[in-house]
């Protein structure tokens, strides 16, 4: 289970396409005044990249699943900017809706960078892998987007 020499450059791009969208998001948290929730929103993000500098086999379709997970949640928003849908509402700035645009070319060029690292580990297990990482993320963005309402209908606030 390691990563074959042939994708070392497509892992180079991972990585990278790995740092723009955590990055992007960053500066959305800092943007927007939500940089914490945003912390939170990039962890499992944070995750795979500090294995993949590692080389970690599984770090390919760990990314692989983040990299559709954000590009879906960029879908969403630009949908709603169209007018279409309102699953994530809210106010952009010109520079927040140019950072999802980052975002989501980061996302694409993630995808395909993940689909050149080759890898000798079966079908089955990258799927696994790939999604428990969509799990995480939706967990967490969920969390951070509607925890505090759970803690104070529970009073823990």
């Amino acid at each position: 289970m390691t990563v074959v020499s042939r994708g070392i450059h497509s892992g180079r791009a991972m990585v990278l396409c790995l740092v723009g969208v955590g990055g992007s998001l960053l500066i959305v948290g800092i943007e927007s005044s939500t940089f914490l929730r945003h912390v939170f929103q990039i962890a499992p993000l944070a995750i795979v990249l500090a294995f993949a500098v590692r080389q970690q086999p599984w770090t390919a379709p760990a990314a692989l699943g983040l990299f559709g997970c954000w590009a879906f949640f960029m879908g969403l928003i630009w949908l709603y900017l169209a007018g279409i849908q309102t699953t994530f509402t809210g106010n952009f700035t010109p520079f927040e809706i140019a950072l999802t645009l980052i975002i989501g070319v980061s996302c694409v060029a993630g995808i395909i960078a993940c689909k050149g690292v080759e890898l000798t580990m079966g079908r089955w297990r990258r799927l696994l892998i790939s999604t428990a990482f969509v799990g995480l993320q939706v967990g967490i963005m969920w969390l951070s987007l509607f925890g505090h309402r759970i803690t104070h209908a529970l009073r823990l606030d």
